[in-house]
Order: C-alpha cells, then sequence, then structure tokens
C-alpha cells in the first residue's frame, strides 16, 4: 500500500558461466520502501548476513515463482548474495520492482522532463490498495522479509519469461552486482553518482502492468 513501482530490473544467472550476486546492502536513496523480487525460471538460496549485530548468516530458498518483500531490517540490517553454488539450475532469471525517488537534477529542464516521465510511469500502473488478506500465508525468515511461494502461475510464469527475453533493451553483461546478464526498465539512475538520474528509456514491462501489479 501506498507504493507505486516507476523503476524495475531483470538479472539473468547461468550456473554453467560462473554467475552469481554479490554479497551487499541496499542503497537508501536509490529506492523507497518495499522492494519486490518475483523468482522465475529456477530456484536458488539467497545468503543474508546480519552485518548490523552479530554477522549471522541465514540460507533462504527463494523458489520458482515465488515473490519475495524486502522492508526495513531485511534490506538495512542484513546483506544478501547469491553465491555460484547455490543456483539451484541452470537457468534463473530475477525481476526487481522499486519505487525510486527522483534526485535533484542539475537543469530546471530536466527537472521538469523527470517529473513528467516519472508520473506517467506512475499512472500506468494500478495496485491494490491493500494486500493484507495475503500477509498471513507467507514465510518470514528474517525480520521484514516476506516471501509469497507461487504468486504466479506456470502459466504466466512462460508468458513473463518470453516477454523479458524478446522485449526491449538487450540483455547487457554486469559486473558491478557481480557477474550475470542484465536489463533495466523505468527511472534510470547512474549507479556510481546519486545526483544523476535520467528520463526513462524504456516503459516498465507489459507484465507488470498486466500480471505482477495488478
Amino acid at each position: 500500500k501506498g507504493c507505486t513501482p516507476n523503476e524495475s530490473n531483470a538479472i539473468d544467472y547461468r550456473r554453467s558461466q560462473g554467475h552469481y550476486l554479490k554479497d551487499h546492502v541496499d542503497d537508501r536513496k536509490l529506492s523507497k520502501e518495499p522492494i519486490a523480487n518475483l523468482s522465475l525460471a529456477g530456484d536458488c538460496y539467497m545468503t543474508f548476513r546480519n552485518v548490523k549485530g552479530t554477522g549471522h548468516a541465514v540460507k533462504v530458498l527463494l523458489k520458482r515463482r515465488c515473490l519475495q518483500i524486502l522492508t526495513g531490517k531485511s534490506r538495512y540490517d542484513y546483506s544478501h548474495g547469491i553465491e555460484h553454488g547455490h543456483l539451484s539450475s541452470e537457468r534463473r532469471i530475477s525481476v526487481t520492482m522499486r519505487e525510486s525517488p527522483l534526485t535533484i537534477p542539475k537543469t530546471t529542464t530536466t527537472a521538469a522532463a523527470l517529473q513528467h516521465s516519472s508520473s506517467n510511469v506512475a499512472l500506468s500502473v494500478k495496485l491494490p490498495q491493500s494486500i493484507t488478506e495475503k500477509t498471513a500465508d507467507c514465510l518470514q525468515p528474517i525480520p521484514g522479509l516476506y516471501i509469497f511461494l507461487d504468486f504466479i502461475t506456470v502459466d504466466e510464469e512462460a508468458e513473463i519469461l518470453r516477454h523479458i527475453d524478446h522485449c526491449s533493451p538487450d540483455w547487457r553483461f554486469e559486473r558491478h552486482t557481480g557477474s550475470h546478464r542484465e536489463k533495466r526498465w523505468g527511472m534510470d539512475h547512474d549507479l556510481w553518482n546519486s545526483q544523476v538520474v535520467r528520463s526513462p528509456k524504456h516503459e516498465l514491462p507489459h507484465f507488470c502492468r498486466t500480471i505482477l501489479f495488478p
């Protein structure tokens, strides 16, 4: 409730190519709470490590077609990552959805353009007012981390995978968060400069508006 995603990215992991997600804590400035992540094509274990306390690690199973929601402590007190050996199948794809606040651009013209683009992205989405009825059926392995099993159907998964593989932009290899392929939609951040935000090059993918958000 109160969250309208305007940014999404997909990550493609291939076990045979040694792919992994580097252990990290999410940036507090790049997105608001919560962060939603959908698992597709295969299972994996994601390791959460309490970096604000004892360093205790929790290995969480993310099954294909599950949705995980990260809020509060799970985002800021725990780091998270996927070791190469914890990919349980040859291919796994994750789709992450966020609401990204606008940072202050250097020119008024750019600011106006970004505000207009952000509004267009947000208005194209209608989210349910509450998911209270679903929270009783979710898993909560660590504080603030909620996992909904079988969030989508097998047919919906196949449709999303087809769309991801054939829609713009093209996959590109990424190393800043590990080793994997990635594509991004919606608000466009410079990951190395929090003051640089560009107008979206690609609108949120069709499956976000027609399957995931409703």
